[in-house]
């Protein structure tokens, strides 16, 4: 278990519970149920959940490299299903975490392109982008559209010298109270069985990029220690 607030039997339940509701609204596109202005938006349910999947087991403790090629599956419908439609937020997870899962160069180009599709490139945006298509670490700046708390991101990428103990602050002081009007926060404590945990992907993201000695950071809320420290070629 890599989380720290649910339980095994809570993640079994809750994966259990959404390949059941793939499987409906898979039968329904199957029977050619649904109408067709609404078939995008139904594989677009579909794709969140199966994400919502992929998700759940890394914070039941999975094994990375057993979830790469259902990422890089999802990640390519996502750009697909969702190019028209994207928050500044689901750009940020996912341009981390195809870092983190280590994609390569020409399937994130698609994301970047789906990002100035839709105007939302940002710093970070720009950053990632100069990293995973230029190879190119320079410093960020400070045009954050989500704002707070991305912007403290700044100090962890620009000043070098204290990177890690910005990043720690950063994951400590900022992160998850950063979100609270995101429908995530807090989930956990309500009913609703839709907490699937939380992770600060672009922390992670960062670090890899930036080669950062985070072992201080190994079993830190919210870091997901492993992610940022693994390579495609550890599926060989």
């Amino acid at each position: 278990m890599r989380d720290w607030i649910k339980d095994e039997e809570y993640f079994a339940k809750y994966i259990f519970d959404e390949h059941r509701r793939i499987k409906k609204c898979e039968e329904r596109l199957k029977a050619n149920t649904v109408p067709e202005r609404r078939i995008n938006d139904v594989k677009c349910v579909i794709n969140a959940m199966k994400t919502n999947i992929l998700l759940a087991e890394y914070s039941r403790g999975a094994e990375v490299k057993s979830l790469r090629d259902d990422f890089i599956r999802l990640y390519d419908e996502f750009v697909m299903y969702f190019a028209d439609d994207l928050f500044i937020t689901d750009i940020y997870d996912t341009m981390s975490l195809a870092i983190l899962f280590d994609i390569g160069k020409e399937r994130f180009q698609k994301m970047v392109q789906a990002a100035e599709k839709q105007h939302r490139v940002d710093a970070l945006v720009k950053w990632y982008s100069n990293y995973m298509l230029n190879n190119e670490i320079g410093k960020i700046g400070d045009d954050f559209i989500y704002g707070k708390p991305y912007t403290y991101l700044a100090d962890v990428i620009n000043d070098r010298e204290n990177s890690v103990e910005n990043l720690e602050t950063y994951l400590r002081k900022y992160w998850y109270k950063g979100h609270r009007k995101e429908p995530w926060y807090n989930v956990h404590k309500t009913d609703l069985d839709a907490y699937i945990g939380y992770w600060s992907f672009e922390a992670g993201a960062i670090a890899k990029i930036l080669n950062l000695d985070d072992e201080c950071l190994k079993g830190a809320k919210y870091y997901p220690y492993d992610l940022a420290h693994f390579k495609a070629d550890d599926c060989k």
